[in-house]
């Protein structure tokens, strides 16, 4: 259960590489980005229109030497709350990863260990190598991922480069001290479909989103990959709903259980 928290955390995600899907039969119907500012305008729009959601979830963890398969609940309200509680067997709670968009608190049940860290920081745990923000695990858990229409915009991302191997348009970040991000949006459609964080130590993070539905385009499947720990998490959507009414906001706050203390986590410390 550990290693299914240490994922969770930050993601809680991402063999020797990621998966090789096959390759459709078809060609893939390059359309040019004509015009980026309208692209990121329809990817602004879109990702606005979630209030907020909730889903259950089938997750499978893959490891080299082991896989877990085990359930999740979301409970997101972009940009940046959301909780996350992973079920374990006859779905008795294992953990609990909230943020109220000023702390991040996780709760490992199963250790009794609970970790709090401000949430406008980029937090890891264990042996997550690469930290996320709170606003970042909601763009991989929503499919629109943070920094693509907004780098788009201010002209700060390279590209788009024409990506056969991925079978779309790639943008990168310059790189900051080793660290930059690369995004890949379908050759068509120009929809968001993969996002990778390569890490000053050559740790690299890959999130991708698969089976878009509806006027937010939200994603039904999500797999992270952690490339160099030959790591997956697989997360298949069920019973996903958006914009739901009265919304407890509580749920994105966690307490310590009685007895159990708070361990301060966070970059820099």
């Amino acid at each position: 259960m550990k290693r299914i928290v240490s994922f969770l955390l930050l993601w809680l995600a991402v063999a020797s590489c990621a998966p090789k899907a096959a390759a459709p039969q078809a060609p893939v119907n390059w359309v040019p980005v004509a015009d980026p500012a309208a692209m990121a305008a329809d990817l602004e729009t879109r990702r606005a229109l979630i209030g907020n959601l909730s889903a259950e979830a089938s997750a499978r963890l893959v490891e080299p030497s082991r896989e877990t398969v085990f359930s999740e609940t979301f409970v997101v309200k972009p940009p940046c709350a959301f909780r996350v509680t992973v079920l374990g067997l006859f779905d008795r709670p294992q953990a609990y990863l909230a943020s109220n968009c000023r702390e991040l608190f996780l709760y490992d049940a199963a250790n009794r260990r609970f970790f709090a860290g401000a949430s406008n920081q980029r937090v890891m745990l264990d042996q997550f190598p690469l930290p996320l923000s709170s606003e970042e695990v909601i763009a991989a858990l929503t499919g629109h991922p943070l920094g693509l229409p907004e780098g788009i915009r201010s002209g700060i991302l390279q590209g788009p480069v024409q990506d056969p191997q991925r079978r779309g348009w790639r943008y990168d970040t310059p790189p900051v001290e080793g660290e930059f991000d690369s995004f890949w949006v379908d050759g068509e459609t120009h929809e968001p479909v993969r996002w990778s964080r390569m890490g000053p130590d050559g740790e690299i993070l890959v999130v991708e989103w698969q089976n878009r539905q509806g006027p937010e385009r939200l994603p039904r499947r999500i797999q992270f990959f952690l490339p160099t720990r030959k790591s997956r998490l697989e997360i298949d959507y069920s019973d996903l709903s958006v914009n739901e009414t009265g919304l407890d906001e509580s749920l994105f706050t966690l307490q310590p259980p009685r007895g159990v203390p708070v361990e301060r986590v966070g970059e820099g410390q």
